[in-house]
């Protein structure tokens, strides 16, 4: 049963489920008013009753003991509802109604009297006698007075008093669901702004989203606003990224292509055969490079997902090899290391990749100096160079972003790819005198506070 409930709401869209949640509540209102109020109407409505009579039976017992004699003053107001019957032991009725008595009401009102052994008591009259609500109350040992009042009076206070009661409650309700409506309607109407939006993303006329809350809904908005204009950073990024690699490919094939037309035709244009063939070797270097660059990115999407494997490389060695073979590019700059014997998680060939791309990239901005630093906390990387601004170091590790003088803005991405993957995260921030890049262990670090 509960699983077809959950069914059914789940086929439900969000107004449809609050309707329903307002009609299950209306109609646990109506059971509860049927089977509850009114029982409590009915006794608060016999306790107004018998308070009645009480009051309307010491008046005529006061009038009774203070007068000689029958004397029908002793009533008081005659009112049509409310009967008083005098008897005695010795069957005698002295009664304010007019006209024929039941006298088989008369006879249940004496046997009650008669038998009761306290001063006064309530009662109600069975079916065939009129269902009627009285009172018998002693005067003396010999004589007690009756009262009842009219069952037609009892229902109408009833009647008068439950469609109070329920005119109250429907208000009351009415109410509870004008302002459950409204609440509703607050998270609809903004749900549908958000659906709209996102049904609309690519359309170049599309309104904006305008969701003013604070709540979650706005957070949701106001992220996916964030997160738009994000994605339209990135494809603006990836187009100009598509074109600075078209130009940095064109500059090398455009070399290569005409130096070697040139010694096919006898013609030198560096001086000499060798000097001339080796810029035709350097610049086939860097379309090797700007490949290698673009097949390893794409390799670490396609691999996202897999297994890490469990790889530990001795740093000194990877730093010793990488500084070799790109310190002849400026070989002017002075590269100083701290490079303590330490072990790190991954393999050999990614910490070689994150290390060249941090040193190719210091090589480029550096003035005089390079220190690379490798301890415990991880792989830090100095140049003497210019500060960056705050808005290029929250994109230095985003992919197709290119920096001032920077070649592809694929290197940076590459190493905090890597670094997230073997557990370890890529920062940079400026420092005295410089730059300071790192690739240090506080995500590893920070696993661990959470598994305690």
């Amino acid at each position: 049963m509960i699983k077809r409930i959950k069914s059914y709401l789940i086929q439900l869209n969000l107004t449809e489920q609050f309707i329903s949640l307002i009609a299950v509540i209306m109609l646990a209102m109506t059971i509860l008013i049927t089977v509850f109020l009114n029982s409590q109407v009915n006794n608060f409505v016999d306790m107004q009753m018998y308070e009645v009579i009480e009051r309307s039976q010491n008046s005529v017992m006061h009038r009774y003991v203070t007068s000689s004699g029958n004397n029908p003053e002793i009533f008081g107001y005659s009112d049509p509802s409310i009967s008083h019957f005098i008897m005695d032991s010795n069957q005698e009725v002295f009664s304010n109604v007019s006209g024929e008595i039941n006298p088989l009401l008369i006879e249940y009102l004496r046997n009650k009297g008669l038998s009761q052994n306290v001063t006064s008591q309530n009662y109600k009259l069975p079916t065939h006698l009129g269902s009627e609500l009285f009172t018998v109350t002693k005067i003396n040992e010999e004589t007690f007075v009756v009262t009842t009042i009219s069952a037609t009076y009892q229902n109408e206070f009833k009647n008068v008093l439950s469609r109070t009661v329920f005119y109250i409650l429907l208000v009351i309700l009415l109410v509870n669901i004008s302002i459950i409506l409204l609440w509703v309607f607050s998270i609809i109407i903004p749900l549908r702004k958000i659906r709209i939006y996102i049904d609309q993303v690519g359309h170049k006329n599309r309104k904006p989203l305008d969701v003013n809350r604070n709540d979650e809904i706005g957070e949701v908005a106001n992220a996916l606003v964030a997160m738009e204009k994000e994605i339209a950073q990135q494809e603006q990024a990836k187009v100009e990224m598509i074109h600075n690699i078209s130009h940095d490919l064109k500059t090398p094939i455009t070399t290569i292509k005409s130096y070697a037309e040139s010694i096919r035709d006898g013609i030198y244009p560096y001086d000499t055969l060798e000097k001339s063939i080796d810029v035709i070797i350097e610049n086939a270097d860097r379309l090797e490079r700007k490949a290698h660059s673009l097949l390893l990115l794409n390799r670490m999407d396609y691999f996202e997902d897999e297994a890490i494997d469990a790889f530990s490389v001795k740093m000194m060695d990877i730093v010793s090899k990488v500084i070799l073979s790109v310190k002849v590019i400026r070989p002017e700059i002075e590269m100083i290391t701290n490079v303590e014997d330490v072990t790190f998680n991954g393999s050999e060939e990614q910490w070689r990749v994150c290390i060249e791309n941090l040193l190719d990239n210091a090589l480029r901005y550096a003035e005089s100096k390079i220190v690379i630093t490798v301890n415990e906390q991880g792989l830090f990387v100095f140049n003497d160079g210019k500060h960056l601004d705050d808005d290029r170091l929250s994109k230095l590790f985003k992919p197709y972003e290119k920096g001032t003088g920077g070649n592809f803005g694929l290197g940076l991405s590459i190493v905090y790819r890597i670094a997230q993957r073997i557990g370890f995260e890529a920062k940079a921030k400026n420092v005295d005198n410089g730059v300071l890049f790192s690739i240090e262990k506080e995500i590893v670090e920070k696993k661990k506070k959470k598994s305690r």
